[in-house]
């Protein structure tokens, strides 16, 4: 049996929209998702939440799902995946993530998010670092 659950949160602020070596930053968000998931066991488990300053709804994306499932599911939702819009509000995010994680079971509730402001933002200011 799977000892992990984990939930995703991904960014689909519109600078997700914009290319970082031809490719859509959503897109590599995507991705990164699809890896995550051949990386963990079949009975792991695993979901999806999207957000931006539009959405504020406490709904997974896709709900927590056994890894074994989860591609098939994924490739369903992809189809119909929001245009990337808006700006970042992450709180939101955090506390729907939080509230599905809260009354898991697993021994391992893990979390994190996709987005590409902090790394465009360590980018372009750590050399104020030194």
């Amino acid at each position: 049996s799977g000892l992990v659950s984990m939930i995703v949160g991904i960014d689909i602020s519109g600078s997700m929209e914009s290319d970082v070596g031809g490719m859509r930053k959503i897109d590599i968000a995507i991705n990164s998702l699809l890896d995550i998931s051949k990386s963990l066991e079949p009975n792991d488990e695993l979901g999806v939440h999207l957000y931006n300053e539009n959405k504020v709804k406490k709904d997974l994306w896709i709900p927590i799902t056994k890894i074994k499932d989860f591609e098939s599911i994924m490739k369903n939702k992809i189809k119909i995946m929001p245009k990337p819009t808006g700006g970042t509000f992450i709180l939101p995010a955090l506390q729907s993530i939080y509230e599905a994680l809260a009354s898991n079971e697993k021994i391992f509730n893990i979390f994190f998010f996709i987005s590409f402001f902090c790394l465009e933002f360590y980018c372009r200011f750590s050399h104020l670092r030194r």
